[in-house]
Protein backbone atom coordinates (compact mmCIF):
# COMPACT_ATOMS: atom_id res chain seq x y z
CA UNK A 1 0.00 0.00 0.00
CA UNK A 2 1.29 3.46 -0.92
CA UNK A 3 1.87 5.98 1.84
CA UNK A 4 -0.19 9.18 1.48
CA UNK A 5 1.91 12.11 0.30
CA UNK A 6 1.85 15.47 2.05
CA UNK A 7 0.26 18.09 -0.17
CA UNK A 8 2.59 21.04 -0.77
CA UNK A 9 0.24 23.11 -2.91
CA UNK A 10 -3.47 23.18 -3.70
CA UNK A 11 -5.12 25.38 -6.32
CA UNK A 12 -8.66 26.67 -5.87
CA UNK A 13 -11.11 28.43 -8.15
CA UNK A 14 -14.10 30.52 -7.03
CA UNK A 15 -17.43 29.85 -8.71
CA UNK A 16 -20.70 31.55 -7.81
CA UNK A 17 -23.69 29.31 -7.20
CA UNK A 18 -26.88 30.15 -9.08
CA UNK A 19 -28.29 31.46 -5.78
CA UNK A 20 -25.36 33.79 -5.05
CA UNK A 21 -26.25 37.44 -4.64
CA UNK A 22 -24.63 40.57 -3.27
CA UNK A 23 -26.20 41.75 -0.02
CA UNK A 24 -25.75 44.78 2.20
CA UNK A 25 -25.38 44.08 5.93
CA UNK A 26 -25.71 46.69 8.67
CA UNK A 27 -25.11 44.13 11.38
CA UNK A 28 -25.41 40.57 12.59
CA UNK A 29 -27.38 38.77 15.25
CA UNK A 30 -27.05 35.19 16.37
CA UNK A 31 -25.93 32.66 18.92
CA UNK A 32 -24.27 29.31 19.43
CA UNK A 33 -26.44 26.43 18.23
CA UNK A 34 -27.13 23.24 20.21
CA UNK A 35 -24.72 21.50 17.79
CA UNK A 36 -21.98 23.97 18.90
CA UNK A 37 -21.92 25.94 15.64
CA UNK A 38 -22.15 29.71 15.33
CA UNK A 39 -25.44 30.98 13.89
CA UNK A 40 -25.11 34.45 12.34
CA UNK A 41 -28.05 36.28 10.77
CA UNK A 42 -26.89 39.22 8.64
CA UNK A 43 -29.42 42.05 8.53
CA UNK A 44 -29.98 45.41 6.85
CA UNK A 45 -31.83 48.16 8.68
CA UNK A 46 -34.52 50.53 7.43
CA UNK A 47 -37.59 52.28 8.76
CA UNK A 48 -40.89 50.45 8.42
CA UNK A 49 -43.04 51.46 5.48
CA UNK A 50 -46.51 52.78 6.26
CA UNK A 51 -49.52 50.64 5.37
CA UNK A 52 -50.48 53.25 2.79
CA UNK A 53 -50.43 56.91 1.82
CA UNK A 54 -52.93 59.68 1.15
CA UNK A 55 -52.38 61.51 -2.14
CA UNK A 56 -53.81 65.05 -2.23
CA UNK A 57 -53.59 67.99 -4.60
CA UNK A 58 -52.35 71.22 -3.03
CA UNK A 59 -53.52 74.77 -3.82
CA UNK A 60 -51.03 75.25 -6.69
CA UNK A 61 -51.73 71.93 -8.41
CA UNK A 62 -48.88 69.96 -6.88
CA UNK A 63 -49.24 66.48 -5.51
CA UNK A 64 -48.67 65.72 -1.84
CA UNK A 65 -48.15 62.07 -0.85
CA UNK A 66 -48.55 61.64 2.93
CA UNK A 67 -48.18 58.40 4.92
CA UNK A 68 -51.46 57.37 6.55
CA UNK A 69 -49.56 56.67 9.77
CA UNK A 70 -45.98 56.76 11.04
CA UNK A 71 -45.07 53.25 12.18
CA UNK A 72 -41.87 54.56 13.87
CA UNK A 73 -40.43 51.06 13.82
CA UNK A 74 -36.93 50.09 12.77
CA UNK A 75 -36.95 46.98 10.59
CA UNK A 76 -33.98 44.62 10.67
CA UNK A 77 -34.49 42.60 7.52
CA UNK A 78 -32.61 39.30 7.61
CA UNK A 79 -30.63 39.06 4.38
CA UNK A 80 -28.83 35.77 5.08
CA UNK A 81 -28.50 33.15 7.81
CA UNK A 82 -25.02 31.66 8.09
CA UNK A 83 -24.05 28.62 10.16
CA UNK A 84 -20.32 28.36 10.90
CA UNK A 85 -18.23 25.69 12.59
CA UNK A 86 -15.86 26.94 15.27
CA UNK A 87 -12.94 26.68 12.82
CA UNK A 88 -14.86 28.58 10.12
CA UNK A 89 -15.90 31.27 12.64
CA UNK A 90 -12.25 31.73 13.68
CA UNK A 91 -11.16 31.92 10.03
CA UNK A 92 -13.89 34.49 9.31
CA UNK A 93 -12.86 36.53 12.37
CA UNK A 94 -9.21 36.51 11.28
CA UNK A 95 -10.14 37.39 7.69
CA UNK A 96 -12.31 40.30 8.89
CA UNK A 97 -9.49 41.53 11.15
CA UNK A 98 -7.20 41.58 8.11
CA UNK A 99 -9.73 43.56 6.04
CA UNK A 100 -10.28 46.01 8.92
CA UNK A 101 -6.51 46.53 9.20
CA UNK A 102 -6.37 47.20 5.42
CA UNK A 103 -9.26 49.66 5.71
CA UNK A 104 -7.50 51.53 8.52
CA UNK A 105 -4.33 51.65 6.42
CA UNK A 106 -6.23 53.06 3.42
CA UNK A 107 -7.86 55.70 5.62
CA UNK A 108 -4.44 56.71 6.99
CA UNK A 109 -3.04 56.98 3.43
CA UNK A 110 -6.01 59.08 2.25
CA UNK A 111 -5.81 61.39 5.26
CA UNK A 112 -2.06 61.81 4.74
CA UNK A 113 -2.54 62.58 1.04
CA UNK A 114 -5.25 65.13 1.85
CA UNK A 115 -2.98 66.86 4.39
CA UNK A 116 -0.18 66.97 1.78
CA UNK A 117 -2.54 68.56 -0.78
CA UNK A 118 -3.68 71.20 1.70
CA UNK A 119 -0.13 72.15 2.68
Amino acid sequence: MKEPQEVQELRTRFKRSKFCRVIHADGAWGSVTPQLNVHMALFSEHRALPDGTLIQMDEVGGVKDTPTEDPAILIREIEADVILSEQAAIALRDWLTGRIDQLKGFRTEVASAQRSEQA
